[in-house]
């Protein structure tokens, strides 16, 4: 049966091209958030979607990955994968929270940072 499934869905899914979004701050030339979308369905997300802090476009365009605020992946407009957030760059942009998804359904175990790394709060979502 699942076998079966995924014959019917790859090829539907393969030949979608997508088309990314890209989204900046009012008044700045700062990207404020990028994602993908299906080109023939922009409100459908799709693939990696990230989020940044505000800073001066120069410090972004010099070390963009630093200013990440989260990350993570969109099936079919759902989260999907590890989320992924971090606290803003003025606190050395450390891990903060960890969330893990299946197609819009929380799962796996969640974690929450403290600022030496350690985890102060954890969740598994598969004992529900």
């Amino acid at each position: 049966m699942i076998l079966l499934t995924l014959i019917l869905i790859i090829p539907c899914m393969k030949g979608q091209e997508l088309k990314l979004v890209v989204k900046n701050f009012q008044n700045s030339k700062q990207i404020m958030e990028e994602y993908y979308v299906f080109a023939k369905d922009e409100k459908m997300k799709q693939g990696e979607y990230i989020q940044y802090f505000r800073t001066t476009n120069e410090d972004f365009l010099k070390q963009k990955a630093d200013y990440i605020c989260k990350k993570g992946y969109y099936f079919q407009n759902k989260l999907d994968s590890i989320w992924t957030y971090f606290g803003s760059y003025s606190t050395d942009h450390k891990l903060i929270k960890e969330e893990n998804y299946r197609k819009g359904k929380k799962i796996g175990i969640w974690k929450t940072y403290i600022e030496s790394g350690s985890v102060i709060k954890q969740f598994d979502y598969n004992l529900i």
